[in-house]
């Protein structure tokens, strides 16, 4: 272990207390696997503070709690946690969720197979108490041409030990300092929600590749899903409170925006509107989720084009 790379593990939490716990307490058996450990606390009102003011004390490495003055969001925070680790002297940043629980030997086998900073790899996400290895996001294998193809693993033991991917989610994301010094932290402007999409997309414009390892593992509570069977093919969508849908569709928009430009943004607007039509089949809140599309919809459309809300990589859209 003592040839290997540094690394930063960056997480982010919000009012989630007792995951926290058990999430830094399974790092903390780990510490050999990493250097430094960032938590950044989006401004929780729970018992966060207490638990990581009794918990630093279990670790020998160097453990940074960065509190923010207001709750900025998944993005917000692992912006914020970026920002401070880029100034570490480590090689590789490592960001994950309060409720990832990462398995031993997940970290050390990340690096492993780590060999070009200029790529990007991410840990496998597995649904908690799953019999069957069943993964948290399908893993969405990249066709010849390399473009999106449909996903090719929705297990464990169906992944390759490692395989090129369109995304990987804040769910054990792993950039280089040097990356990350270039292309900047995560847009906090996503608050929530395809946060980790558009940071694989802006690695992907500077010419990194994404790549998932089969065996570098965490823990993580199931994504709720439902699925609609629609024009003889099955779709799966994420149920989730209306709040959330809101930046959901927008940020949906505007990673379409990143990718494709103004057409592409068009063509996921038009595939919100038939989520809506699905959402208000199988969802409650039928008034409130609708307002959310609608919103999502607008401003995915019409606020795209303001400069704070793109990274400066992309100003090929100005």
């Amino acid at each position: 272990m003592e040839n290997r790379q540094k690394l930063a593990v960056v997480l982010v939490t919000y009012n989630r207390a007792a995951d926290l716990r058990i999430t830094l307490t399974q790092l903390s058996k780990m510490q050999d696997e990493f250097d430094h450990l960032i938590v950044v606390n989006n401004c929780s009102t729970d018992d966060t503070a207490a638990v990581l003011h009794e918990l630093k004390s279990e670790f020998l490495i160097n453990f940074d709690s960065l509190t923010l003055d207001q709750n900025r969001g998944g993005a917000g925070g692992f912006h914020a946690g970026v920002k401070f680790a880029v100034n570490l002297p480590v090689d590789w940043i490592w960001m994950s969720d309060d409720d990832a629980i990462p398995q031993a030997g997940c970290l050390v086998t990340l690096l492993t197979y780590a060999t070009s900073q200029n790529n990007v790899y991410g840990s496998t996400a597995i649904v908690k108490d799953s019999s069957n290895g069943e993964l948290c996001w399908p893993a969405f294998r990249l066709d010849k041409f390399g473009r999106r193809a449909f996903p090719n693993a929705e297990k464990h033991d169906e992944l390759d030990a490692i395989q090129e991917v369109t995304m990987i989610p804040f769910l054990g994301f792993m950039v280089s300092r040097k990356m990350a010094q270039e292309v900047g932290p995560p847009n906090l402007n996503y608050f929530i929600s395809g946060d980790d999409v558009e940071y694989g997309i802006r690695m992907q414009a500077a010419g990194a590749k994404l790549y998932q390892i089969r065996d570098s593992t965490v823990i993580h509570p199931r994504i709720p899903h439902y699925h609609v069977k629609f024009l003889w093919k099955r779709r799966s969508c994420i149920r989730m409170d209306a709040w959330r849908r809101y930046f959901d569709v927008r940020n949906r928009i505007w990673n379409a925006w990143l990718r494709t430009g103004y057409l592409g943004a068009l063509a996921t607007t038009g595939a919100m509107l038939l989520r809506l039509i699905f959402t208000l089949v199988c969802e409650k809140n039928r008034l409130s989720q609708i307002s959310a599309y609608l919103r999502g919809m607008r401003d995915g459309l019409f606020y795209f084009g303001k400069s704070e809300n793109r990274p400066a990589i992309l100003s090929k859209y100005q």
